[in-house]
């Protein structure tokens, strides 16, 4: 394993590929590779190990009691998985972890992780900083899919993404794919709605950049019932 590439992690944000080795010297996560589709972590496993992804993309998914999947979201290179279930009370994994894409991901155990914690202040906090982006992501996603029509879904996330950057040209995160996934819709159903706003000048969308027109105009489709 290259140092260096935990550098890009959340959890190691500040510090150097020296440093960081330095940190794990004293503990042994072991680095898996998991194919397309397989399973990292299962729905109500025992929570005991959290994992930083080196490689590749995992997705996070709901599976209900009716069978029905949920996409919650896609996690990249750099990320860590597991991270709040594995210091809840629950101490069980909420969501189904599976590999999106060929995946590297180094798993610490929980008591590797502490030690991770209690050994660098700086470390700690980028942790704290990682749950607590998290927990704004839930509740963002929740109002999200509160909303019936796709194009409320679409509306509020321009909305909000132009609030949080102070700017009306939105970049599609990644791909019109991960974004359909974020609204838990389809890619085509997405494509249809971008189109219906542009249509209407509500917002014109050219090179993966949304550009919002018409502000007023997508808060008047989140007022409609």
């Amino acid at each position: 394993m290259k140092y260096q590439d935990l550098t890009k992690s959340g959890l190691f944000h500040g510090l150097n590929d020296e440093e960081i080795q330095a940190l794990l010297h004293d503990v042994h996560p072991v680095e898996k590779h998991y194919a397309r589709h397989e399973v990292v972590f299962y729905l109500e496993d025992l929570a005991d190990r959290i994992g930083i992804i080196l490689r590749g993309e995992i997705l996070v998914s709901k599976i209900f009691e009716s069978g029905k999947l949920v996409r919650m979201t896609v996690k990249n290179k750099g990320d860590m998985i597991g991270e709040a279930a594995c210091f809840s009370y629950g101490k069980t994994y909420p969501c189904q972890l599976s590999a999106e894409k060929d995946a590297d991901v180094l798993i610490f155990t929980r008591d590797d992780m502490k030690k991770i914690l209690q050994a660098d202040d700086r470390v700690l906090q980028n942790f704290l900083s990682e749950l607590a982006g998290q927990t704004y992501f839930l509740h963002r996603k929740v109002e999200l899919l509160s909303y019936k029509g796709t194009d409320q879904k679409l509306a509020f996330f321009l909305l909000t993404q132009s609030k949080s950057r102070n700017s009306k040209m939105i970049p599609i995160p990644g791909s019109i794919v991960k974004m359909s996934l974020i609204m838990n819709v389809s890619r085509t159903t997405l494509h249809r709605e971008i189109r219906n706003l542009e249509e209407n000048g509500l917002i014109r969308y050219q090179n993966k950049i949304i550009e919002i027109r018409d502000s007023q105009g997508l808060r008047e489709l989140l007022s409609e019932e």
